[in-house]
């Protein structure tokens, strides 16, 4: 027999209904089913919803998936039969019932997709999926899934790499460049393999020469916005604690309140009202908001709200709605000359999660490169086994007047008329390639404008929440050779203090990250009397107290220790001509 089908294991083939109720169908954009009619007589047959099924045709599996929904039916007249309408899925839909929450950074595609199955969830383990052929791909700078499937997640991935995946009738999983995908044979000139019902044809069904595309957000350049506060006599309780910037917020740089940098954290996610709170907030931001808001505790000594007099600096990055259009005049001319009037097809496309003006430009133009164009299809039948949707392939029929071209296979379907036949005829449909370079360069070049994930707004809330920490400094220092002084009135020191990505121990030169070195303040002496004692302090980011230390003047601070922090160098150069000796810390994540 050259047809047979198993179900859970045990084969069925022989009551199967013939004339053409088995079909197999396979696409691109889709996965791969299977429907058959199984005939029982004994009333009493019924395959469960989730069996595995498999077909094989000359002993070659062609189909492995699991019973997707049935249908029964019983002719009318008689209680003898009954028939059961069988759709079943491939195994690719295993990945539609397991969802993950996981942030990938600075990761392969292989490694993502390894980890998703070995240990995100339980395909491997417990599904019976093995990893097969698959390709490294591109370095991902950062994926964010969120309960997302895994289907949605290999989607996203395979789209980003320019890359196809699949879950094989042996359970096998791929996951390849599309540009690999060859087709194990080509069809027309000069090849041996039999084919029939060609049909070529071509239309307009999707074609457009000016692409409108609704993308996510643009970014504007930095902005600084100056607020004021309420007329001092107004009652502290009835001041402003909210102000709205120009933009929707996308990152704010820093907030400064009379020149002093503020403490920032985002609402929603930082703790509000609570003053007792280690480096506790003193304003709010959402993204994709307009309100820059005040920490909610009334406190006029230690939370004091805005007046008149005072000035609220906001320095941010905003964002606004981006759309973008992408004109192929040329094309605009070729419709024109042979339509007369303008010759212009508009199209409008939506991808909310790409943003920046650059990216959306780009991707419009590799849609016009796709669709703006008459788009061409082919359609064959042939008796040889092995292409797949995805595949590539090179097709040429010049007999009948058609050019060479590469062509992308985009449906598989086959219709078994006679369980004992051994020729089984396989309908192939396929797109031709973009028009100047062929598909492997356009889905190159469709990797080239997407590579780099965009983060949705409540994921980049996320993501910053991870970056805060709380920094305390604490010194206890003295010396007594200096005898005492007569100390003048704070006063600045020259050296300023500003945001640093990373800064360095000279002694060692160790890089320590992500820190924010504030102004330091020094009391100095103008007078040397006896029993003198100094006193420091420097400013750094989410530092929430203030501790003083005793220090000599001609000594100058010999150690000190804090906590929240890698480690800190002689970042402070004078104390009355004497440098900060040393210092350790402990604990930054």
């Amino acid at each position: 027999m050259a047809i047979s089908v198993t179900i859970d294991g045990v084969d069925k083939t022989g009551i199967l209904k013939e004339g053409g109720h088995l079909t197999i169908d396979d696409t691109l954009s889709g996965r791969s089913t299977c429907r058959f009619v199984i005939v029982d007589t004994t009333l009493a047959y019924d395959p469960p919803i989730g069996e595995e099924v498999f077909i094989y045709w000359n002993s070659t599996k062609i189909f492995g998936g699991t019973i997707n929904s049935r249908e029964f039916q019983v002719p009318t007249g008689t209680n003898a039969v009954r028939f059961i309408d069988v759709e079943c899925v491939d195994f690719n839909q295993l990945c539609d019932r397991f969802t993950f929450a996981k942030i990938y950074e600075n990761e392969t595609i292989a490694d993502i997709v390894t980890d998703i199955v070995d240990n995100e969830t339980p395909l491997t383990s417990n599904e019976g999926v093995t990893i097969g052929f698959l390709e490294t791909g591109p370095t991902v700078t950062k994926a964010v899934f969120n309960y997302s499937t895994v289907t949605k997640a290999f989607r996203d991935l395979a789209d980003l790499g320019g890359m196809v995946w699949n879950i094989d009738a042996d359970k096998v999983l791929n996951f390849h460049y599309r540009s690999k995908y060859a087709a194990p044979f080509d069809i027309g000139d000069g090849e041996s393999l039999k084919y029939r019902n060609f049909r070529y044809s071509d239309n307009r069904k999707k074609y457009r020469n000016r692409e409108i595309l609704r993308a996510g957000y643009g970014i504007t350049d930095q902005r600084v916005e100056t607020f004021r506060g309420d007329y001092a006599p107004v009652s502290p309780e009835e001041r402003r604690r909210t102000f709205n910037v120009a933009y929707p917020v996308n990152e704010i740089t820093s907030i400064k309140r009379e020149g002093v940098s503020q403490r920032v954290g985002i609402r929603g996610i930082d703790e509000d009202g609570d003053l007792t709170i280690s480096g506790w907030k003193q304003w709010f931001y959402q993204v994709g908001s307009n309100e820059i808001s005040q920490n909610s505790y009334e406190d006029e000594t230690n939370n004091p709200t805005l007046t008149d007099s005072q000035d609220l600096e906001v320095t941010y990055y905003g964002q606004y709605p981006l759309v973008t259009i992408t004109e192929n005049q040329s094309e605009m001319d070729s419709r024109a000359a042979v339509e007369g009037g303008t010759g212009r097809y508009d199209y409008v496309d939506q991808d909310e999660q790409l943003d920046g003006r650059d990216l959306a430009f780009e991707k419009a133009e590799r849609m016009l490169e796709q669709f703006g164009r008459i788009p061409a299809s082919l359609e064959y039948e042939t008796t040889e086994y092995g292409l797949k949707p995805g595949q590539l392939q090179t097709n040429a029929f010049s007999a009948v007047g058609f050019p060479s071209a590469e062509y992308l296979i985009d449906r598989v379907q086959a219709r078994v008329m006679s369980m004992y036949s051994s020729i089984l005829w396989w309908r192939i449909s396929c797109m031709d390639g973009e028009r100047e370079h062929g598909w492997r360069d356009w889905w190159q070049k469709l990797f080239d404008s997407t590579h780099k994930f965009t983060i949705r707004e409540n994921e980049k809330i996320a993501v910053k929440k991870i970056f805060e920490d709380t920094i305390n400094f604490t010194d206890s220092l003295d010396d007594s050779e200096n005898g005492s002084a007569t100390l003048a009135t704070w006063r600045e020191s020259p050296y300023i203090g500003t945001w640093l990505g990373y800064y360095m121990i000279l002694a060692t030169n160790e890089v320590v990250y992500g820190a924010r070195i504030g102004a330091t303040k020094m009391e100095v002496p103008y007078e040397i009397v006896s029993g003198f004692k100094a006193r420091s302090y420097a400013i750094a980011y989410n530092v929430t107290t203030e501790v003083y230390g005793t220090v000599s003047v001609a000594a100058g601070i010999a150690s000190a220790s804090a906590s929240g922090i890698s480690a800190i160098g002689a970042p402070f150069n004078v104390v009355l001509g004497k440098a900060i000796a040393n210092a350790t810390a402990k604990n930054i994540t």
